[in-house]
């Protein structure tokens, strides 16, 4: 039997063939592992989140593809930032019917880069999107989800990586 964790070391030997990769380990990413990148750069962060995630989309059918690539260097922690990218692709992800597209994205701002991660899934309610980081707010509460993960991402993001994150309405769904 197969771990997560050797799927997506597999992947990442894929990605990243050896010695060529030796900077930044996706596998480890999603496991609390330790990246010794202090400076990592945002493209390679949306890398390794893809990377990481493809094999949970692979198998619903839901298509993930990745955009803009900022190639700045950015100040925050590489194993949050893994959390972050983690939880909003696999919400995405629970979100987007087969067939969906989800978009991992990131481009630079002045002296910021902005991430984004959209979908085109059954998005949510005005009302909704308006709490939509506030403790147990979830529109998956019968699928046995208590709605703390976006709270949490927002805590990494404003709390621990300095920045902040917002929600919003696509045009194509979620």
């Amino acid at each position: 039997m197969h771990s997560d964790l050797d799927t997506d070391a597999a992947a990442a030997r894929a990605l990243f063939p050896p010695g060529q990769g030796a900077r930044w380990n996706p596998a480890l990413m999603d496991y609390g592992g330790r990246v010794c990148v202090p400076r990592p750069k945002c493209g390679e962060c949306v890398i390794a989140a893809d990377c990481a995630a493809r094999p949970r989309f692979d198998a619903k059918g839901v298509a993930l593809r990745t955009a803009g690539m900022s190639s700045k260097n950015i100040r925050a922690d590489a194993v949050r930032l893994s959390q972050v990218l983690a939880n909003l692709t696999d919400n995405a992800l629970r979100h987007t019917p087969p067939g969906g597209t989800v978009v991992i994205a990131s481009k630079d701002e002045d002296d910021a880069v902005a991430i984004s991660v959209c979908d085109n899934g059954d998005g949510v309610s005005q009302a909704l999107l308006h709490d939509l980081f506030n403790p147990f707010v979830t529109k998956a509460r019968g699928q046995g989800k208590l709605g703390l993960g976006l709270h949490v991402v927002h805590n990494l993001c404003t709390d621990l990586l300095g920045g902040d994150i917002h929600a919003g309405l696509s045009q194509e769904g979620g």
